[in-house]
């Protein structure tokens, strides 16, 4: 960061060999359909990974309340934002999950 500008290095470096454009463009986020992958293609993962009995994560989080909130998200479909904060949080106990397997 240089006088509030994130990423001023980077900019500076790549100024003259990208359009302009993108320099003054808004900014804009980067979806992922991580729901629909939770629910498909990773669903069997995310149960063997949080909710088997060799989970590290039970001796920090509750496991029934976990089990309860991917069950949910599993079989409903509500609105886009509680998909969105659902998986959020499912993918935040991934990343828990795998962090305490490699670390602890």
């Amino acid at each position: 960061m240089h006088n509030m500008e994130l990423k001023h290095v980077v900019r500076q470096a790549m100024r003259g060999r990208l359009p302009d454009e993108l320099y003054t463009a808004s900014k804009k986020g980067f979806p992922t359909p991580i729901a629909r992958w939770f629910r498909g293609p990773l669903r069997a993962y995310v149960y063997e990974t949080l909710l088997s009995k060799n989970a590290r994560i039970h001796g920090y989080l509750d496991r029934s309340a976990m089990e309860t909130l991917i069950d949910r998200f599993m079989r409903t479909r509500s609105l886009p934002l509680y998909d969105y904060a659902a998986a959020n949080r499912i993918y935040s106990f991934l990343t828990i999950e795998l962090w305490l397997r490699k670390f602890l």
